[in-house]
């Protein structure tokens, strides 16, 4: 590099750190710098324009950095902790550590999976929850269980995309799913019309079954039941409707779930319960 550009470029990089430090009342800087300097010192430093504190004030992101919501959301430092903070909300009073909350919300598609996806705790809490449907289809009265082939009613019940659908939003993990979208707007948690094509049921319905597998892996197997009986299946009750449970099933799925105390119900039993 020439010496004599030396001098312009330090006097732009000393410009531009007083302009990010000071805001609107850099605008002065702008003028003194251009007469000095010329326009190059200041062609790409950031001009400071009316409403410039409005907009960083409804835009906090930018403060931390980020361009937009979804690139802060999705931060690997911070993701899991918030997921944590979500997931120990949703779940109470169970503490999922956010190594494991990040691991069951993040697939394979996005730019950190690389540190861990959801895959496995999936397939795992599709089994799981195969296996409770199956239990709880099983324990009904000879005159409502077989009359249904179980295969076909699982399928039916427990189709990733029906998951998706009808129990993710609920649990508040849609719109917190990290994967990569082809949209920007489903990107940054707003679900889109065309939400099955564009895979976002499939995505969020993959979740559910990660957060029943981490929840069947981190507290075992008494409380992921638990988690079946009162917080997921009172979603597939779904009457005239053809994603969820069978209309006949639909008053022993009720009863279910109100003798495991409802969809509040305690997820630890009582002697367990500590807090």
């Amino acid at each position: 590099m020439s010496s004599s550009l030396r001098p312009l470029q330090h006097a732009s990089r000393a410009l531009k750190r007083r302009i990010d430090a000071s805001g609107p009342a850099s605008v002065s800087a702008f003028a003194g710098a251009r007469r000095r300097y010329g326009a190059a010192a200041v062609a790409r430093a950031p001009v400071a324009e009316e409403g410039y504190e409005e907009e960083r004030r409804t835009r906090p992101y930018a403060d931390e950095g980020f361009t937009t919501k979804y690139q802060r959301a999705t931060a690997p430092a911070d993701a899991g902790a918030r997921l944590a903070t979500h997931l120990n909300e949703t779940f109470k009073p169970l503490e999922f550590p956010p190594e494991l909350a990040a691991r069951m919300l993040t697939h394979v598609s996005h730019r950190d999976a690389v540190n861990g996806h959801n895959a496995r705790l999936a397939f795992l809490g599709r089994r799981i929850v195969e296996s409770y449907l199956l239990f709880w289809l099983h324990s009904l009265p000879p005159d409502l269980s077989e009359r249904y082939d179980f295969d076909r009613t699982g399928a039916r019940v427990l189709n990733t995309y029906v998951l998706g659908e009808l129990v993710a939003p609920k649990w508040g993990i849609s719109s917190r799913m990290r994967w990569s979208s082809p949209q920007t707007e489903v990107r940054e948690g707003e679900e889109p019309s065309n939400a099955r094509e564009v895979g976002l049921y499939k995505v969020a319905g993959m979740g559910v079954e990660a957060v029943v597998g981490g929840i069947y892996h981190q507290f075992g197997g008494s409380i992921a039941h638990r988690v079946f009986q009162t917080r997921l299946l009172p979603h597939l009750i779904q009457p005239k409707s053809p994603a969820g449970l069978p209309d006949t099933l639909i008053s022993a799925a009720r009863a279910s779930v109100e003798k495991m105390g409802g969809v509040q119900g305690p997820l630890i039993p009582s002697p367990m319960y500590t807090r």
